[in-house]
């Protein structure tokens, strides 16, 4: 998700000055509401984040990044898997994949 990469790449940043703006620049991307790219987070974990990007720190998105991590486990991955694109996307892959003599 491109989400977790631009969180992951922030916590790499050493420089004060581009933690902030780039910390603002991830909240206004993925947090904010009706952001272009918005994740789905409770309310609170908003609230907290965009509290946290006031004083921005290496750590400021990792309660967002641990929603996103839980949600996806719990709701996003096992739909996926049931989903007519990844069944077909097996299926087709099981049926080309060379078998073995035994």
């Amino acid at each position: 998700r491109s989400s977790d990469l631009a969180c992951e790449d922030y916590k790499k940043v050493k420089s004060p000055v581009k933690l902030a703006a780039k910390a603002r620049k991830i909240y206004d991307e993925y947090i904010a509401t009706q952001s272009p790219k918005e994740v789905n987070l409770e309310s609170l974990t908003m609230e907290e984040t965009k509290k946290n990007i006031l004083k921005p720190t290496p750590s400021c998105f990792n309660e967002a990044q641990s929603k996103i991590y839980s949600l996806m486990q719990k709701d996003s991955y096992p739909r996926f898997l049931k989903s007519k694109i990844y069944l077909d996307l097996i299926s087709q892959a099981s049926s080309n994949s060379p078998r073995s003599h035994a």
